[in-house]
């Protein structure tokens, strides 16, 4: 073999293109998922906060186990004791109090059911698309450089030239 064109008639050949092709385009659609993974938008603690029915706000910096608007039952219960309380001063509605008393009996505290009292503000930054549009080019012709050494590495070994002919030319003249 010393063309491209009598390799082309092998079935291995053939079949090796066709895994070659689908590996590198999976490298490649891979490696663009990691890179938008790695932009994504983020939870910013610093920026985010709570404010109360009053007016309060509370910053999150205290909390920095908080990430994102899952809010653990501890970060609950204590953004509502913040609200609901100033000071030494508990601030009790008329809801909340109706439901401690039942048919003339008090019930525990803890099986009372309270209003939310604040609103939680998330903050995340936005997308960075053009880092994912600069890292994605950036693969795409690292992904092809390589590609290319690699298959003229094949046709170096195979056919012992790196830029084969494509068809058998012969050196005969005809007239």
């Amino acid at each position: 073999m010393k063309t491209i064109s009598e390799l082309n008639e092998r079935w291995w050949y053939r079949l090796l293109k066709v895994i070659y092709i689908i590996f590198f385009s999976l490298f490649f659609i891979s490696t663009v998922a990691i890179i938008s993974d790695e932009n994504s938008p983020e939870f910013n603690s610093k920026k985010s906060y709570v404010t109360c029915l009053d007016g309060r706000r509370f910053e999150l910096r205290n909390y920095p186990y908080l990430d994102g608007v899952n809010l653990s039952v501890r970060d609950k219960f204590n953004f509502q004791d913040s609200c609901t309380t100033k000071g030494t001063d508990i601030k009790i509605n008329s809801d909340f109090e109706q439901m401690k008393l039942k048919n003339e009996g008090i019930i525990p505290a803890s099986q009372v059911k309270t209003p939310v009292s604040y609103f939680f503000h998330p903050y995340y930054s936005s997308r960075n698309w053009s880092n994912i549009i600069l890292y994605s080019l950036l693969t795409f012709v690292i992904t092809l450089t390589i590609a290319e050494a690699i298959r003229r590495s094949f046709y170096y070994i195979i056919l012992g030239s790196i830029r084969p002919k494509k068809k058998y030319e012969s050196n005969t003249i005809l007239p």
